[in-house]
């Protein structure tokens, strides 16, 4: 059906009400979006406020330098973020050193031991 669905999230914060690192809010204005499901209006930050009717996704920081590779979709009725023809998004995992890497996922596992020890 096109090209690859971007990843979003539900939330942005995590099962302890902790905001969870690298998600951003991409909030896209409905009138800034074209027909071809191009965005000329959006925001993209760790607020969600907005005073005109849009559409909001929970995505990686690493989307700001990618946004021209991106258009809105549709997928059995819910808004999706989508590849254009020719574009490959490169997911955060795609992006970092293998130093970077470690890094987050050693702050994964401190952060899934500190929850089971029940350490905020």
């Amino acid at each position: 059906m096109g090209n690859k669905i971007i990843k979003t999230y539900d939330s942005i914060y995590d099962d302890r009400g902790n905001r969870k690192r690298n998600l951003l809010y991409l909030v896209a204005n409905l009138e800034g979006i074209d027909s071809n499901g191009d965005f000329m209006y959006y925001s993209i930050g760790t607020s969600n406020i907005t005073s005109k009717e849009s559409i909001i996704f929970i995505v990686d920081h690493n989307i700001r330098e990618q946004m021209e590779g991106i258009r809105l979709g549709f997928e059995e009725g819910r808004p999706v973020l989508r590849e254009k023809e020719g574009f490959t998004f490169k997911t955060l995992e795609e992006q970092e050193t293998p130093e970077e890497r470690q890094i987050r996922l050693l702050e994964e596992q401190i952060a899934a031991l500190k929850a089971s020890m029940g350490i905020k």
